[in-house]
């Protein structure tokens, strides 16, 4: 026997009087965190209120453990659905804890009161969100985050297995977004609530989520893993911005970092190849990326230090498996690469037998008109582990014409 998936999403059209997101198809796990990003007006908002049943689908299903979600009574739907909506406001002066009641009434029969069960899943649903000392204060008289706790408290209340949240954490400064994505983080490990929110910033949505749903021009535009959806290509399509993509220092990650389009460095960005190696062209890959170079590398061993720096920035690499020379194959690719850059750089790198071929490359690309910086952090002499043809490839390199010697920080002037 087969089992139906969680939530599962099947060609469904949703929408006002015209279509907001058309044919969208995806399935969602039972305790799985998911977040639903794209630009302003994309239709995160529309798609959040169709999964909930809040509004009809123009056509398709959504299925809530193999059952039609629309054709559920109300009060059944509450009772596996809660949805927390973007900016909710309480006009009257209730307490915290009848706010948190509320959520109980699709279990509380017409003209009846709620029992001491209902009572029971208040206290619990306010302390599993850490506001049972609010409450009795109006919860108007609460803060941003202690509002929203109190709103997230009030849909636990409803037992659901799925948490909805639109934009949850807009309007709070960020250690209040912190806090409230750890809630809802824990929730979703320890409770198994299959949470999913529609979320803005990108660089959150990687850090909590495990999978993502990206919507673009009426359609899902990418869905998978963090790592599959924020990636250079689907963030500077989908957001027509310039960015870069690096990973958490902690976490790992990917996180997007912006670049301003009013930097006179995107008038005059380039293409450019880096031959590094050993960590050494790290910072040169880093900080070209970060002023809008397009910028590729190689030849590289999987796992160098370089390589992961690439890896983590999304460049093209020519790369060889580890501890293995540099092929034929990569070298004719590597100086095509070079050949279709503006420079190349080569970084202060160590020179053995097995990366000696990417001198004989870059001789060949200077041979073919393109310029190359040599970045000299230390004289070749010290790095030549090959009995000393690396040193006379290296100094018939520096020879050239088109060949100039520069220290670090003063490539981005050689580029212009």
């Amino acid at each position: 026997m087969t089992v139906p998936d969680f939530l599962a999403v099947r060609d469904l059209t949703c929408g006002y009087a015209a279509p907001v997101l058309e044919d969208l198809n995806f399935q969602i796990g039972q305790g799985a965190l998911v977040g639903i990003i794209g630009p302003n007006a994309s239709g995160k908002t529309t798609l959040l209120k169709t999964l909930c049943g809040l509004l009809r689908p123009r056509s398709g299903l959504v299925l809530l453990e193999g059952q039609i979600l629309h054709n559920l009574k109300p009060a059944i739907r509450s009772r596996q659905v809660a949805v927390v909506g973007q900016g909710v406001r309480i006009a009257f002066a209730f307490s915290v804890a009848e706010v948190v009641m509320m959520g109980r009434h699709p279990y509380i029969p017409r003209m009846g009161s709620p029992s001491s069960q209902d009572w029971e899943k208040v206290e619990w649903a306010m302390e599993v969100t850490g506001i049972s000392h609010l409450a009795h204060r109006p919860v108007s008289n609460l803060s941003g985050g202690e509002q929203q706790r109190v709103f997230i408290a009030r849909a636990l209340a409803q037992e659901p297995e799925l948490l909805l949240l639109d934009e949850p954490t807009s309007f709070l400064d960020i250690g209040h977004q912190v806090e409230i994505l750890d809630l809802l983080k824990q929730l979703n490990r320890r409770q198994q609530i299959a949470v999913v929110m529609a979320i803005h910033d990108l660089n959150l949505a990687a850090q909590y989520c495990d999978r993502l749903l990206l919507v673009h021009e009426n359609r899902v535009f990418a869905w998978g893993t963090v790592d599959e959806v924020i990636t250079l290509d689907n963030i500077r399509e989908v957001y027509g911005q310039p960015v870069l993509i690096e990973r958490h220092p902690v976490y790992r990650c990917p996180q997007v970092v912006l670049l301003s389009r009013l930097s006179p460095l995107f008038d005059r960005a380039k293409k450019v190849h880096i031959v590094a190696g050993g960590g050494m062209g790290s910072d040169i890959l880093l900080n070209l990326g970060r002023c809008g170079h397009r910028v590729s590398t190689g030849v590289l061993n999987r796992g160098d230090g370089d390589w992961q720096t690439a890896q983590d920035l999304q460049l093209e690499i020519v790369d060889v498996p580890p501890f293995t020379p540099v092929s034929p194959e990569s070298c004719r690719i590597n100086l095509e690469m070079m050949l279709r850059s503006d420079a190349v750089i080569l970084a202060s790198v160590p020179f053995g037998p097995a990366n000696l071929p990417n001198l004989k490359t870059l001789l060949a690309a200077v041979e073919r008109e393109i310029p190359v910086i040599v970045v000299e952090q230390e004289p070749i002499a010290n790095r030549d582990y090959t009995g000393g043809a690396a040193t006379r490839m290296y100094r018939k390199l520096v020879g050239s014409s088109l060949a100039v010697v520069q220290e670090p920080e003063e490539i981005m002037q050689v580029l212009g």
